[in-house]
């Protein structure tokens, strides 16, 4: 919840001083959207894209475990759902730098929160 307000506090500072960067990035967003076949993340930039496709494996890996709470890999994926949390952070700055990702990001980090509750 704290992640998705300092996303969006700097998504809406960044888009008031770069109105021109905005209308750039939302064209390059557009293209990246048509070629998603696989159901990986592909917003146009690595960073963002590489945390949401680890989002997805570990939402995959929290809901097993909570099919089987005695599973042995219960620990690893609650560390990782924290690493990608820390993660998640770290983009503010790709935010920043085009703030249209802030929308993916969110998406992406509601997966995290709710694959495990």
């Amino acid at each position: 919840m704290v992640l998705t307000v300092a996303i969006g506090g700097a998504a809406s500072c960044s888009s008031d001083s770069k109105s021109d960067a905005t209308t750039t990035t939302a064209k390059s967003s557009s293209d990246s959207g048509s070629s998603s076949s696989s159901g990986a993340s592909n917003t146009g930039n690595a960073k963002v894209d590489d945390y949401c496709n680890q989002v997805d494996e570990v939402a995959a890996a929290l809901k097993k475990v909570k099919d089987d709470p005695s599973s042995a890999d219960a620990q690893a994926a609650s560390q990782k759902a924290q690493e990608l949390a820390t993660k998640a952070q770290s983009l503010v700055s790709e935010v920043v730098s085009d703030p249209s990702l802030a929308s993916a990001i969110t998406d992406c980090t509601k997966k995290l929160s709710t694959a495990g509750g």
